[in-house]
C-alpha cells in the first residue's frame, strides 16, 4: 500500500538509484517478484536515458531469465519495457 506514495519519490532520484537497481536486477538476486515490481512500477517512471543505461540488464532478463524471473514474469515485463521505451524509440 505504501508503494504508491514511495515510488514517485524514488523515481525523482533515478540517477542515484541506478547502482542499486542494477544489483536488484542482477542474476545473483533471487527475488523474481521484487524484480517484477521494479520493472513494472518503478522503472516506467525513469527517464529514457536511465532505461537505456539498464538495457543490458533488461535484455538479459527478457532473453535469458533465471527460473525466479520467469516464474514472476519479470522477463515478460522487461521485454515490454524495452519495447515501449528503447526499441521503439531507436527504430
Amino acid at each position: 500500500p505504501v508503494s504508491a506514495e514511495v515510488i514517485p519519490v524514488l523515481a525523482m532520484h533515478s540517477t542515484a538509484l541506478m547502482p542499486h537497481i542494477r544489483r536488484v536486477l542482477s542474476r545473483d538476486e533471487t527475488d523474481g517478484m521484487w524484480k517484477y515490481w521494479v520493472v513494472t512500477a518503478l522503472l516506467p517512471r525513469f527517464p529514457n536515458a536511465d532505461i537505456a543505461a539498464l538495457a543490458d540488464v533488461l535484455e538479459r532478463i527478457a532473453g535469458e531469465p533465471t527460473a525466479d524471473e520467469a516464474e514472476a514474469e519479470a522477463d515478460i515485463a522487461a521485454g515490454e519495457l524495452l519495447n515501449e521505451r528503447i526499441r521503439k524509440t531507436s527504430n
